[in-house]
């Protein structure tokens, strides 16, 4: 199963935006995004926001579809709690 640090991390280089780039379009530091990417950080709402509008893309691109993926808040941050 993939989580958000996983999926932005895979998205940023598809998208070709540094961490540093990416930072700046959302207003943050670099060390945010290293979080995030390591997942040792959960995005707070506005910066969720901000990733989904930078980068272009659903809520179900970054963060899971419930639907299709059995989607539970806890799977996402935290790839052993399957």
């Amino acid at each position: 199963m993939f989580t958000i640090s996983s999926r932005l991390r895979q998205i940023r280089h598809e998208r070709n935006l540094s961490q540093e780039e990416l930072a700046q379009k959302l207003g943050v530091s670099r060390q945010a995004i290293i979080a995030l990417e390591q997942g040792a950080s959960l995005p707070s709402l506005p910066v969720l926001v901000a990733l989904l509008r930078v980068l272009d893309i659903p809520f179900s691109q970054l963060c899971g579809d419930p639907a299709t993926e059995g989607w539970s808040p806890f799977r996402l941050f935290d790839p052993e709690s399957e």
